[in-house]
């Protein structure tokens, strides 16, 4: 017996055609948590493309803890990374862990962008002064919620 012959027809899209549909991916991942879309957006560029969009970033606040904020150069010096990823996707909030005055500075002397979404901020186990939520404060013009868990060195 003869097996059956099976037709693709060209105008029917396989599956690897609806897995580059922007569209269709769009619409994929809202079933996937914040944390699977990370994941995801590992996957090709197209789905990186899909995955940056702001909306499925809107309501997710990442953590950023300051071992991760800063890269050793050849030269021993501490740089501050690119955190390009941060502006593209448009957090509105923010957790930053260990950071000081000086860290807050430079986060948000980088990403000049963020000065303009950011709600709210979460520090934590931090050494920020009554100085440095000044600058805070003042560079933050959307700022309206601040939550201090384990900072003991403000007034």
């Amino acid at each position: 017996m003869d097996k059956p012959t099976t037709f693709i027809r060209p105008d029917e899209p396989n599956a690897f055609d609806i897995l580059k549909d922007e569209d269709f991916l769009e619409y994929l991942f809202w079933f996937f948590s914040p944390c699977e879309r990370c994941v995801l957006s590992q996957v090709s560029k197209t789905w990186r493309k899909v995955l940056e969009k702001p909306d499925f970033w809107k309501y997710t606040s990442p953590v950023i803890h300051k071992r991760n904020m800063y890269e050793l150069t050849p030269n021993s010096e501490h740089v501050l990374v690119s955190m390009d990823w941060f502006r593209r996707k448009a957090f509105q909030s923010v957790c930053l862990v260990g950071v000081n005055d000086l860290d807050i500075c430079e986060f948000l002397d980088s990403f000049n962008g963020c000065k303009t979404q950011i709600c709210s901020i979460s520090l934590r186990c931090s050494t920020v002064t009554d100085t440095g939520l000044q600058v805070m404060v003042e560079h933050l013009a959307k700022l309206t919620k601040l939550e201090l868990t384990s900072c003991n060195d403000f007034t």
